[in-house]
């Protein structure tokens, strides 16, 4: 069984999942934590990796308008991870009618050269 585990500020959500056997098949998530709890209905997630193993896909399983599909791409030494974050459809009352995203960069920093 494999986790992710994102935090930002006070809210923390935990995904986890069993690593698909091969690249481009799907998966279904174990289970979806969040905290503080959610009061709206969690939907049904999967993950999909690619061949090197790198590169984890979550997403709706029903992908339709407003849904979510987050990308994890891990770099070769593994000590950084861009995360982008999809959200499909469902903005046209603000005047957007395509998908919106944004861009999370991580990366591991050694407590000295944080000194």
């Amino acid at each position: 069984m494999w986790s992710t585990k994102y935090k930002m500020m006070n809210m923390v959500q935990t995904m986890m999942f069993r690593m698909p056997g091969y690249a481009k098949c799907t998966v279904n998530v174990v289970k979806v934590l969040n905290v503080p709890e959610r009061s709206t209905p969690q939907p049904r997630m999967e993950v999909a990796r690619n061949t090197a193993g790198n590169i984890l896909v979550f997403s709706d399983k029903n992908m339709k308008k407003g849904t979510i599909r987050i990308e994890r791409k891990f770099s070769g030494d593994w000590r950084e991870v861009t995360q982008v974050y999809y959200d499909i459809g469902g903005w046209e009352e603000l005047g957007c009618e395509e998908e919106v995203s944004y861009t999370e960069v991580f990366r591991r920093v050694e407590v000295e050269e944080m000194v």
